[in-house]
């Protein structure tokens, strides 16, 4: 899977509900993706056009993710 893709960052996400799942504390969806937007934020050697590819595939898999867990489709 490569780094950035909207796979990628599902799989982040999902990691992160199965580990809230059966860990002793837990971590929001929210946080997180604010968490993915400061690292894209701050990687240094890559062009703004790549950092711009990476958050809206961040943005793309938050929604789906979310629409996943609440059952309902959006358009």
């Amino acid at each position: 899977m490569t780094i950035g893709t909207k796979e990628d960052y599902l799989e982040k996400f999902k990691y992160v509900l199965m580990t809230n799942y059966i860990g002793s504390s837990s971590t929001s969806l929210d946080l997180m993706l604010e968490a993915f937007e400061r690292e894209i934020a701050n990687i240094t050697d890559m062009r703004e056009q790549d950092k711009t590819m990476y958050t809206l595939n961040l943005q793309k898999a938050f929604k789906q993710i979310k629409s996943e867990i609440s059952g309902v489709t959006e358009d």
